[in-house]
């Protein structure tokens, strides 16, 4: 027996002499120490493996303690109320002429609330997540994909919807000018989105580019005149979610972009400021087309509360734009207990 073999064989007895529980690892070191290192070795392989299994678990959401937090999401709904600033024109009817003038407003912000319903991408979460197809989901090595060339998955078109009412008061000889962008007493819009390309690091953020079609109609209280409008050209979407999809969601982050071409109603001006009118002493409009852009931004607060910001804009002769600030909330995570 070597020296060093004889000092640990002693170490162990006088060990065992006090009492002191040894462990089979250091009885078998105490007789050959490399049959310690290889067992030592052995069990860490093991809770390397084991190590590695529960990361798994923890990645896809599928471990037991986080299931009770996780949450899945298709169809993202919004209550939205605030304040809304409109188009800096109305028209004022003089009550003995009954002759129609085109005049700057004060743009003071009136009271609204709206309902917003998305079925975007970007709020999608959980099973429903489909950033990629099923085979790339996993696959940390793909950062970015051109939809229509995935072979083994067709993206379906998104959409979303809204349906507002702005409290602007009685005003029986003011109508406003702002017949677009939801800047009417009583306005709805309903947009469709093709995929065509997303970029994903798959943990925190993803965003979208789409093709973008929308329409929809804008009017006064008492429905004197119906005002559609249409809107083609492009869309971007990104979401930052540093909560990931847990219920809490206190500082995800979401915005959408859309630009491109759209008709509306505007005016019909006959000389100057002067408004044409119709048979029924209202005034006249006429269809014009005009580069638009409008964008949202929905920031969390809470599971079931976010702040929202929302704003459109058509750049033609007379601007028609509006900027929405408020609260929004979801009725579905705010109920739920």
């Amino acid at each position: 027996m070597t020296p060093k073999k004889s000092t640990l064989s002693c170490l162990v007895v006088l060990l065992g002499s006090f009492g002191l529980p040894l462990s089979p690892l250091t009885v078998l070191a105490a007789e050959d120490p490399s049959i310690g290192i290889a067992r030592e070795i052995k069990e860490l392989r093991e809770n390397h493996a084991k190590n590695e299994e529960r990361l798994k678990l923890l990645e896809s959401g599928l471990d037991s303690k986080m299931a009770g937090k996780l949450t899945s999401t298709f169809l993202n709904i919004e209550l939205f109320t605030g304040a809304k600033l409109q188009n800096p024109y109305s028209i004022e009817i003089d009550p003995t002429t009954k002759a129609g003038t085109l005049n700057p407003s004060e743009s003071k912000p009136v009271a609204f609330i709206e309902l917003n319903v998305f079925a975007r991408h970007i709020f999608r979460t959980g099973v429903y997540d489909d950033t990629f197809s099923k085979s790339e989901q996993t696959n940390k090595n793909v950062s970015w994909r051109l939809l229509p060339l995935c072979a083994d998955k067709y993206f379906l078109p998104e959409f979303d919807f809204r349906v507002g009412y702005a409290f602007s008061g009685d005003k029986p000889q003011k109508f406003e000018a702002a017949t677009i962008a939801g800047g009417s007493d009583i306005y709805l819009e309903g947009g469709i989105g093709q995929p065509l390309l997303r970029v994903s690091n798959h943990h925190d953020w993803k965003g979208q580019i789409s093709a973008e079609f929308a329409g929809g109609f804008t009017t006064d209280d008492a429905f004197n005149k119906v005002h559609p409008n249409l809107f083609f050209g492009a869309g971007f979407q990104m979401a930052y979610t540093p909560a990931g999809s847990t219920n809490i969601g206190l500082g995800n982050t979401y915005v959408l972009f859309r630009t491109g071409y759209g008709s509306f109603d505007q005016p019909k001006l006959t000389s100057g400021r002067d408004v044409a009118m119709d048979d029924f002493d209202l005034p006249e409009f006429e269809r014009e087309w005009a580069p638009t852009f409008g964008a949202t931004m929905v920031f969390k607060m809470s599971r079931s509360l976010s702040f929202q910001l929302t704003s459109n804009v058509y750049f033609a002769d007379r601007a028609n734009w509006n900027i929405s600030a408020g609260l929004s909330l979801d009725p579905a995570k705010f109920l739920k207990p």
